[in-house]
């Protein structure tokens, strides 16, 4: 499972947005989940951000924070990796410029076996 946290205001999030949406299409038959969440308490404007990348991963909007509490974000962009067995095995605040190469190799060594 991916969540990524991201905001409506942040252009590093736009930046990582469309690389979530491809890692989704490539992997979601394997079992990758993907699930975008933002604080933004505009509705419209998250809206207009799934449209724009066209993502069809779940989003989420969290605008009280309480998912967020449970994570460690401090800032956004933040992805979380959460393993099959619900243990975190990756956080990274900023552009995770390492999380494709980083799902590739898990379903990878996971064809292998």
């Amino acid at each position: 499972v991916i969540i990524n946290f991201w905001e409506t205001w942040c252009g590093p999030c736009q930046i990582e947005l469309p690389s979530l949406q491809s890692l989704f299409q490539r992997y979601s038959d394997k079992g990758l989940y993907v699930i975008g969440l933002s604080k933004s308490s505009k509705l419209d404007g998250i809206k207009e951000t799934v449209n724009k990348f066209s993502l069809t991963f779940p989003t989420i909007n969290d605008e009280a924070g309480e998912i967020s509490k449970s994570y460690p974000v401090q800032a956004v962009p933040t992805t979380v990796v959460i393993d099959s067995n619900l243990k975190i095995v990756r956080v990274t605040q900023g552009l995770d410029l390492g999380l494709d190469a980083f799902v590739t190799e898990h379903f990878k060594t996971s064809d292998s076996k």
